[in-house]
């Protein structure tokens, strides 16, 4: 995982970035894996100077670890 990627305590990963071509070639590149990931959405995200951003963002539970770092899970 990257910056903009996140594992939660029960092992479901989260991937959210600002370009849409990218973030559907990271998805093709998971379902590649085997992993069964949800659907592309938009999502509007809020940044610490008042202004907001657009991300693309997808959510799956892989069937092994991800991450090993303590700080992305």
């Amino acid at each position: 995982m990257d910056t903009g990627g996140h594992v939660n305590g029960q092992g479901g990963a989260e991937l959210c970035l600002a370009d849409e071509a990218l973030a559907r070639q990271v998805r093709e590149l998971v379902c590649s894996l085997g992993h069964k990931p949800g659907p592309l959405r938009f999502k509007v995200i809020p940044l610490p100077d008042g202004v907001s951003a657009g991300a693309w963002r997808f959510t799956w539970t892989p069937p092994e670890p991800v991450s090993r770092l303590a700080r992305k899970a």
